[in-house]
């Protein structure tokens, strides 16, 4: 936050909003700390390893689960800092999303990787706490599915999760008066 209390003057002075641009589940600056302290708070690929422990694509794809109350007031808390910087326009949130299940093409070679479907390793949202919050709305465990990321109900209840940690983030962002904003 303090970047922006100095930058917004400058910015005010020649009619320039301001808006902080906030990664969301995948962490930024404090990834290295957050995941010393909390490494129970990160998402899980079908395999049931951690990104704590296996990386996804780069290094810096640490996307913690949506499903942890823990991690929604987490973020509410960091979008809190923000918002009562005096002059911020809005928040804009990125990352606010589960790692790529599936690289565009073109990427696919610097990786190192096929991924003509879905697969395992790259399918992320396995928390337990997620497999538990599904089973006890919907009543089956989805790792008992021959493919899980073919259930309908799985995949629309993994971007529930998201769009609930969105709509949570915007009700802060709205109590402070400022505009949210999402990157696609």
């Amino acid at each position: 936050p303090d970047d922006y209390r100095i930058a917004i003057p400058i910015a005010k002075k020649h009619g320039i909003e301001v808006y902080a641009w906030l990664w969301t589940m995948n962490l930024e600056h404090d990834r290295d700390i957050v995941v010393k302290e909390h490494p129970e708070w990160f998402s899980v690929n079908r395999n049931g390893e951690s990104l704590v422990d296996k990386k996804a694509y780069v290094e810096y794809y640490k996307f913690m689960c949506p499903a942890l109350p823990e991690v929604r007031e987490y973020i509410k808390k960091k979008i809190i800092a923000y918002c009562e910087v005096e002059g911020l326009n809005g928040i804009a949130i990125d990352y606010h999303r589960f790692p790529d299940v599936i690289l565009p093409t073109t990427l696919w070679a610097k990786y190192g990787i096929v991924q003509d479907r879905e697969y395992p390793e790259w399918d992320y949202g396995y928390h337990p706490a997620m497999i538990e919050l599904f089973k006890s709305k919907h009543g089956y465990d989805l790792r008992d599915k021959e493919d899980p990321s073919a259930d309908e109900q799985w995949l629309q209840f993994r971007c529930d999760q998201i769009t609930e940690v969105a709509n949570e983030i915007a009700e802060v962002v709205h109590s402070y008066h400022k505009v949210m904003a999402a990157s696609p």
